[in-house]
């Protein structure tokens, strides 16, 4: 059962995620929101259907503190040596952060001792649910 979503490029991220997780791992998921205090996500087109979770990127760790450190410093423009795939996506083309604004960012998280088959299971619903993969990821 995935966590309470966190804002991304909150101040206090890093500490969020390690209250949420300590050093454990599993798979977590960026969605978008249209409204944060809302709690209201983009609907997002997909082939099969419009999904309206907002998930950009499915990913996996074996420690969720040491992962989303380089997601967050990658989708932050004062670090330009942060290595994490979703961040170096988004930021290939400004129109991803003109309509995906930094802000709009919360990642979900779920605890798991089998991070990679969690993250294969999930991949494969969201294909089998919408007919292609979440946007940012590339490959199951």
């Amino acid at each position: 059962m995935p966590l309470e979503p966190l804002q991304i490029i909150a101040e206090n991220f890093w500490d969020a995620v390690h209250r949420q997780c300590g050093d454990r791992g599993g798979i977590y998921r960026i969605h978008a929101y249209v409204n944060a205090a809302e709690r209201r996500r983009y609907e997002i087109p997909r082939l099969f259907r419009v999904d309206p979770s907002g998930l950009l990127y499915i990913g996996m760790t074996e420690q969720f503190t040491r992962r989303l450190s380089a997601l967050a410093q990658c989708i932050n423009p004062q670090y330009t040596d942060a290595d994490h795939p979703f961040g170096l996506r988004y930021n290939d083309l400004a129109e991803y952060e003109q309509r995906y604004h930094r802000e709009s960012l919360f990642v979900e998280l779920e605890p798991s001792e089998e991070p990679r088959a969690k993250e294969e299971a999930a991949l494969e619903s969201y294909l089998q649910q919408y007919g292609e993969l979440p946007p940012f990821n590339r490959q199951r």
